[in-house]
């Protein structure tokens, strides 16, 4: 009498196991999507942090307000500038507080009309 040996899976058992791994895959999948949008946003929140402090940095360091970059608003009592990074748009305020020489410093960093980061400050200037 002739043995047969059939060694492999049925059609069923692949159907049974490509059915359990995808129950499986599908949350993980979930969950890298998740990641990479909760990376992207704190990338995002990183790199407008380093901007606006590269920024108040630059302003601290100057002896008195450079006029060439800095154009005076009237109406706000303030001076502003507006730079256009890659990814970014800067708004800074320097606003003169009376005579003291005391200046309130204020970053805006906006992506897409969305502001994504700002940092306040103060600097004494001429």
């Amino acid at each position: 009498m002739k043995r047969f040996n059939f060694r492999g899976y049925t059609l069923l058992e692949i159907v049974v196991s490509l059915g359990v791994l995808g129950i499986v895959i599908v949350p993980l999948m979930n969950m890298f999507v998740f990641c990479h949008k909760v990376l992207s946003r704190s990338h995002d929140e990183y790199e407008s942090i380093q901007l606006a402090q590269l920024y108040m940095e630059e302003i601290k360091a100057m002896a008195k307000i450079d006029e060439e970059n800095y154009s005076y608003l009237s109406e706000g009592n303030m001076y502003e500038r507006v730079v256009d990074n890659l990814n970014y748009q800067v708004r800074i305020c320097i606003i003169p507080e009376g005579e003291s020489g005391l200046h309130w410093v204020e970053i805006n960093v906006h992506r897409k009309e969305e502001v994504v980061n700002d940092l306040l400050g103060s600097v004494i200037l001429d």
